[in-house]
């Protein structure tokens, strides 16, 4: 009997042991606002997106004839590594898309849809 309960203590330990040293995978980034802040180009398209210090800003797509100053206002939020953009439809309703950085650099931004689980990469203008 007390060889059962010192093996199964034994194991108990060893799993504990082992699963609390590794890393944590889902360990997510912290970024700052700041870093955000700026007009961002789509890679291979002449989509734009412009993120202002105040926490609002504007997307357009040249190819679709729209440009700078004419294009969909947003309001965005930064927390850690969760990106929120939200858009306010013409009737003022709200519509808010998650995304995770899971990427950025001074002059690279790449974000992954929450909802559709795609990846998506801007260069910093």
């Amino acid at each position: 009997m007390k060889k059962l309960i010192f093996s199964l203590l034994l194991i108990a330990a060893a799993s504990l042991i082992f699963t609390s040293c590794g890393k944590d995978k889902d360990e997510k980034k912290s970024y700052s606002a700041s870093q955000v802040v700026g007009k961002w180009k789509k890679a291979s398209s002449n989509e734009y997106w412009r993120y202002n210090a105040d926490a609002t800003g504007d997307f357009w797509d040249e190819d679709e004839d729209v440009h700078e100053g004419e294009g969909t206002h947003f309001r965005w939020s930064l927390s850690d590594a969760d990106l929120r953009i939200t858009y306010v439809g013409e009737m003022g309703q709200e519509v808010p898309r998650d995304y995770e950085i899971v990427e950025l650099t001074s002059s690279k931004l790449v974000l992954k849809d929450a909802n559709y689980d795609t990846q998506t990469t801007y260069y910093k203008q």
